[in-house]
Parts: C-alpha cells; sequence; structure tokens
C-alpha cells in the first residue's frame, strides 16, 4: 500500500474539487481498530437505555443540521435537493426504528423449567468495519452504525471514496452525541485502505454495502474467517414485469421512479421493463419513451429530476452498454447522451425483444431495457432470467397475478404496484443470489449486529431427584 496518497472529491455536477485530504496509512488504520479494540470492552459493557440515549443525541444533531448535510450530499454525489432532503429524514428515522427493531430482534427473555432459570440475551461482535457506498452516503452507512452501536459493537467507519466530506461530516455529527473515545473511529481512502481494514485479524464483522464483484470478493476473502461475521447489500439486475394494466400515466411514473431516480444508481433500480404487450394500452411505450425524453437532467439541481453520476468512469459504463444493445440489434427508443460540464447523462430505453439478453451484470445507471412478451407466464420466466435476486415489481390488477409473481419470483424485495425503488425501513432489506449473503439490513439489521446466547441457571447445584440408572452416589 502507497501511503500518503492523497484523496480528491469532485463535485460530479460542476466537475470541481468539493474535499481533500490524504488516505488512511497503513499505520492509521491499525491505530483506528487498535483504539476500537481498546474501547469495545468498557462500551459492550453500557446499559441498552445508555447506549439508545447516545443514539437519540446522535439524533438530536442529524435534525439540528439536516438542511447543511442535505446540502452537502448535493454537492459531492450530485443528487437532486428533493433526494438528498430525503435521504437526510431516512436517516433520522432510521434511528427510532432501529431502536425498535432491537428490542423486538434482539430481546432479553426468561423462562422459569425444571428448577431452573432459562436466559436468553445477545451479545455484540467486537470491532466492526462499515464500508459505505457513494449512492446513499448517509442513510446506508447509518443503517449498519446505529444497529451496532445500540448491540454494543465499536465500529470503524470507511466512506465511500467518492464521498469522504459526506462521510467526514457524518462522523462529526456522530462525535456530537458525547460518544466515548474510539467507540467510531473513521477512515479515508479507496479499495487498498478497504482492503487492509478488513484483513486485520481483530475486526469481528463487515458490513459492506456495494458492488456483487467487491461482495464476491470478501465473501472468498472470509471463506476460512467463519468467526467474522459478514452482511452483504449488494446489486440487481431487478425486473420490472407489467401486466393488465390501467391507468397508463400512474404505471409510466411507476416505470421512471423505478429505474431512474437518483440517476438509476440505486441498487433496487429497474434495469429490465417486461411487458406483456395484448394486455397494455394502445401506445404505452411510445408514450413511455416521450416522457423519458422530457424529463428535466442536469441545471439546477433543485428543479431537476436527475442529477449526474458520480463520475465520469461511470458514465462511459452506460454508455458502453448501450452501445452493446445496439451492436446486438436493439433497438434504442430513447438514447443516451453526455451533457457538460459534469458527468450528466440523459436517460436510455432500448427494445431488446428478440435479442440474445445473455449478459446478466448490474448496468449502474439510467439505461432501462426492454423486453416484450405475449404472456404473464413467459414475463415471469425472464423475469428470473438472472443470478440476481435484489427487487422486483409487478404491475397489474391482477392478483392472482401477483400471487403467483410473489411465489415465484427469486428476489428478497417483492412488490405489487408499487417501484422497485423506495425500500422502507420498517421492513428487511436484503437479496439472494448475487445481491446478498442473506443477511438482509432494514429492519433486520439488528440481528447481524449481536448473536444470540443462551443460559441456563441455578443459584446452587441441585441432585435431581431420579438419578439415571447406573449411578451410584
Amino acid at each position: 500500500m502507497v501511503e500518503g496518497v492523497r484523496l480528491n472529491s469532485i463535485n460530479p455536477a460542476t466537475e470541481s474539487s468539493v474535499w481533500s485530504g490524504v488516505c488512511a496509512s497503513s499505520q492509521d488504520v491499525l491505530d483506528a481498530v487498535n483504539t476500537a479494540k481498546t474501547s469495545f470492552f468498557d462500551w459492550a459493557r453500557t446499559s441498552f437505555a445508555q447506549r439508545q440515549g447516545y443514539c437519540e443525541r446522535i439524533q438530536f444533531h442529524l435534525q439540528a443540521h439536516r438542511d447543511a448535510l442535505a446540502s452537502c450530499i448535493v454537492e459531492e454525489t450530485g443528487k437532486t435537493s428533493h433526494e438528498a432532503s430525503l435521504e437526510v429524514a431516512g436517516m433520522i428515522n432510521k434511528i427510532t426504528i432501529s431502536i425498535q427493531a432491537f428490542l423486538e430482534r434482539c430481546p432479553v427473555k426468561t423462562h422459569h423449567a425444571d428448577r431452573r432459570l432459562l436466559h436468553l440475551s445477545h451479545r455484540p461482535h467486537g470491532v466492526v468495519c462499515v464500508l459505505g457506498p457513494f449512492n446513499f452516503p448517509g442513510h446506508l452507512p447509518m443503517g449498519h452504525m446505529i444497529p451496532a452501536l445500540l448491540a454494543g459493537n465499536t465500529i470503524v467507519f470507511k466512506p465511500s471514496e467518492y464521498a469522504p466530506k459526506v462521510g467526514a461530516y457524518l462522523y462529526d455529527l456522530i462525535l456530537k452525541s458525547g460518544l466515548p473515545k474510539g467507540v467510531v473511529t473513521i477512515v479515508q481512502g479507496g479499495k487498498d485502505v478497504g482492503r487492509l481494514l478488513t484483513a486485520h485479524p481483530d475486526i469481528s464483522g463487515v458490513f459492506f454495502t456495494g458492488s456483487s464483484v467487491t461482495g464476491a470478493a470478501l465473501q472468498e476473502q472470509f471463506a476460512k474467517r467463519p468467526s467474522v461475521i459478514l452482511a452483504l447489500e449488494l446489486g440487481g439486475n431487478n425486473p420490472l414485469l407489467i401486466s393488465k394494466l390501467k391507468d397508463k400515466k400512474a404505471s409510466i411514473f411507476g416505470v421512471i421512479q423505478s429505474a431512474f431516480a437518483s440517476a438509476g444508481q440505486r441498487c433496487t433500480s429497474a434495469r429490465r421493463l417486461i411487458i406483456v404487450e395484448n394486455t397494455l394500452p394502445t401506445g404505452f411505450l411510445s408514450e413511455l419513451a416521450a416522457c423519458i425524453q422530457c424529463m428535466k437532467v442536469g441545471g439546477d439541481l433543485g428543479t431537476a429530476f436527475m442529477g449526474p453520476l458520480i463520475s465520469e468512469s461511470a458514465r462511459q459504463r452506460v454508455l458502453e452498454r448501450q452501445s452493446y444493445w445496439k451492436q446486438k440489434g436493439g433497438a434504442v427508443l430513447v438514447e443516451s447522451k453526455p451533457i457538460k460540464p459534469g458527468f450528466f447523462l440523459t436517460p436510455s430505453l432500448i427494445d431488446i425483444t428478440g435479442v440474445d439478453a445473455s449478459i446478466d451484470e448490474e448496468c449502474f445507471g439510467p439505461l432501462l431495457t426492454v423486453q416484450r412478451v405475449t404472456s404473464f407466464e413467459e414475463g415471469l420466466r425472464l423475469c428470473n432470467q438472472t443470478g440476481y435476486g435484489l427487487s422486483a415489481s409487478l404491475f397489474s390488477t391482477s392478483q392472482a397475478e401477483f400471487e403467483a409473481f410473489f411465489y415465484s419470483v427469486k428476489a428478497g424485495v417483492v412488490n405489487w404496484n408499487t417501484p422497485t425503488t423506495g425500500a422502507s425501513s420498517l421492513m428487511p432489506f436484503g437479496g439472494c443470489g448475487r445481491s446478498g449473503n442473506f443477511r438482509p439490513g432494514g429492519y433486520y439489521a439488528a440481528d447481524y449486529c449481536a448473536y444470540p446466547v443462551s443460559s441456563s441457571q441455578s443459584e446452587s447445584l441441585v441432585l435431581p431427584e431420579i438419578v439415571p440408572p447406573g449411578l451410584s452416589l
């Protein structure tokens, strides 16, 4: 690892620098883990009420600085003002929900049986590292950190290298709560810093939100360390199936919200639109294309629907995927085009009906493919032609179709007449296949932040009334 490498954060809407610092050195990472390890013993032994109090103070400071935090998210990630405000609101609400979830998922219970007290409690793992993403640089790390704190873990937080300013600001707000020294520490940097952090022998848990490629690498890395709890929130090649459609405008809005919110930079974004042709109103696809072409991209992020992609390389990957579908024979209904300055990209809609669609990779941006089918059953089959399994939605007036969809589609989030995006913190959030490792976040994050401890207790040793045969005392 090269020491002293500078980390510069670029505003993707203006291409101007918004933050500059130095990536954590090897010693910085060692110091952060050691500090967290030293702090763990005392923190784990505080009462749940005390830990809840600290988290509620974090909530207070998030509320007090919500506008400044939202502005920071807009500046560094290019989110629209509307989406950034919703993200901060989600962070604030998530703390109350996380407290409720922990009490429900990790309760203290007792039973009396055979002159014994049976006691159930939950213990923290130790030092956990939280690797944050750029697309929700506040909300998703907090979804790991608050449950981890409530459980009694100490945390080393590495923000995305594309959102170090938001990470630093969030860290400062956390410290305002008065948390004991070392309970939460931060290291800045890219993949090298992440690798060094996760390789540390004193790390007891790794909570990661990001690409399936990195998730697979982490699973391989920890295959020989089963004592480390690994919680992965990964990507998706998510299908949106439309059948028996009545409300055309509502459906068009649902498609746009599914595919193009956050410029398609959500792991739950719809990547594949599958439509049962003979059940749709005339002109549905052409009207969808017209609405997409009228979408406001760029300019004032206070009034735009879509902001930029996070980087030039991210934009190029989407354009390369568009070129791929063109070469395969796909019909481009709406073509993506770059907008300067910044990393803006207009959305793309490509009809790939009848085209070899064997590629199964998440395209993290505003590109939506369309496949036209003649039956619901064929559409359902196409939905499952993926190794991912995060989110899937059905737009249909038929409850029977939804029941078939719900029990057949392979995904951790299965919606009916609601977009693929917009998962609620009141529910678990995770996927199967290449989308996760069956440790969902959201409401179930408490499950991977603590482990159950069962205990059989008696104030004194008591001889049983009946001694087993063959034993003399």
